[in-house]
């Protein structure tokens, strides 16, 4: 990041309760951009961006992850993007994925526009079980100001909600080029398990989300309902059966799950899950 075409930026760097190698590595770079800190304990992702956030000075902010990589011009094109569109609250690029110990590489570029209407790209991303934006993004500080910053109760994908949220309140750019190199998950990640209690965070999202941008007279509106959580979980388990993740005793935790979450319908779905 510290060679970037665009070079009037801060960056800041914070240990989450760990002490490891990482001032001395700052140290050698020998960089006055860089400010590093060391949180006083764990706070998890959600906490120590908004903490990141709150002590960055700059009029834009970009969330990075220390096992990713940038292409040098990222910050000068986002930065482009944002000052073309006054109406956009956020941008976000293509990517590529690697696993860092193959030549395995996956990119992804879609060909969304510049700017995306941003009650359009909330229903979008609300008809999906993935984010098609990558988390490292680029952020007006008035927007994290006048909106809000990431919410913790949303945990790993606090993100996730942060995206459909200021979408409901602007528009949304988008760079079609992989400016971003994303390390593949480690295989103990929670990303890569089978979590109900993950799941049921997604649910929220669309409870909060689907009757806001989806309007009172749409399908969407049952979000709020008991019978829309039942057609969400069937659509989720319907997903997980046919993509089964390695999981230890996944129909076992499923089971559990739909016993104790669901509705009649789920709660009758669990008997009918077979035995591992």
């Amino acid at each position: 990041m510290i060679n970037q075409s665009f070079t009037d930026l801060e960056i800041l760097v914070r240990a989450d309760g760990i002490e490891d190698s990482t001032a001395d590595v700052i140290a050698a770079l020998n960089d006055p951009r860089i400010r590093f800190t060391v949180g006083s304990s764990n706070k998890g992702m959600p906490g120590v961006l908004n903490n990141l956030i709150a002590d960055s000075r700059g009029e834009y902010v970009v969330v990075l992850h220390d096992h990713d990589h940038y292409d040098p011009s990222l910050v000068e094109k986002m930065l482009g993007v944002i000052e073309r569109n006054p109406s956009v609250l956020y941008v976000h690029t293509g990517v590529t994925a690697t696993d860092r110990t193959t030549d395995w590489k996956a990119v992804y570029v879609d060909t969304w526009a510049e700017l995306s209407d941003g009650d359009n790209w909330a229903k979008y991303m609300l008809s999906r079980w993935d984010s098609p934006v990558c988390a490292e993004t680029m952020v007006r500080r008035t927007t994290y100001e006048k909106h809000g910053l990431y919410a913790p109760e949303y945990g790993f994908w606090s993100d996730v909600e942060m995206w459909v949220r200021l979408a409901t309140h602007g528009d949304v750019g988008y760079i079609a080029e992989s400016l971003i190199e994303l390390s593949e998950r480690e295989t103990d990640h929670l990303y890569k398990k089978i979590s109900w209690d993950q799941f049921d965070i997604l649910l929220r999202i669309r409870e909060e989300y689907g009757p806001i941008v989806l309007g009172n007279r749409t399908l969407i509106r049952l979000v709020s309902t008991g019978l829309s959580r039942e057609y969400q979980r069937l659509r989720i388990l319907l997903a997980i059966l046919r993509h089964p993740r390695d999981h230890e005793n996944w129909r076992e935790k499923t089971r559990k799950y739909l016993r104790a979450q669901g509705g009649p319908f789920t709660r009758l779905l669990a008997l009918l899950i077979p035995g591992s």
